[in-house]
């Protein structure tokens, strides 16, 4: 009971972080960009950007723990780490760019992009092997011949006409031979 309680909250959050970022992108569409499409127009955000955003985030009702949460969703996404780790500008809230990323956070980045890189292929389902026998273990059955394909012509006239009626597709059937 206390797991289903705690996953409840969860996505209670996953929703609110959602919400919050589309409030974000409303409010600084040239800053926060969520359109997977348009990845190459994401750019790393200004150290400090927070104390800039967090006076019109509280007017709109949104806490600070919030606006930590929704920031650290939207630097921690991979298109964000692999704009960091390219070394692309950092920009302010009117998109203009304001410092250059160090190599710390760089480094940092490749990391990070390594990491979510190898979480996403291991939480790919492994294709399952065709469980074969082994050539011994195989039944021998006389060979057959393969199913003959016939065809089925449709019907010659229409249920309401006197006109031959269109084929809307060829029907065919397969007859299996027995012995």
């Amino acid at each position: 009971m206390v797991t289903s309680l705690r996953s409840q909250k969860g996505l209670k959050i996953a929703q609110q972080t959602h919400a919050d970022m589309v409030l974000l992108a409303t409010l600084w569409p040239r800053v926060f960009i969520l359109e997977p499409t348009k990845a190459k127009n994401v750019y790393p955000l200004a150290i400090g950007i927070h104390q800039a955003i967090y006076p019109a985030t509280k007017a709109r009702g949104m806490s600070g723990v919030r606006l930590r949460r929704a920031l650290r969703f939207y630097c921690g996404r991979l298109v964000y780490q692999y704009a960091l780790a390219k070394g692309r500008p950092r920009i302010n809230l009117t998109g203009r760019i304001v410092a250059s990323v160090d190599e710390d956070h760089q480094r940092l980045a490749r990391e990070k992009v390594r990491e979510i890189l190898q979480k996403k292929s291991c939480k790919r389902k492994p294709q399952k092997a065709k469980h074969r026998r082994p050539e011994s273990a195989k039944i021998h059955t006389k060979p057959t011949k393969s199913p003959t394909r016939v065809e089925v012509p449709p019907r010659v006239l229409s249920e309401h006409s006197s006109e031959p009626a269109k084929p809307r597709f060829r029907r065919t059937l397969t007859l299996r031979r027995t012995a």
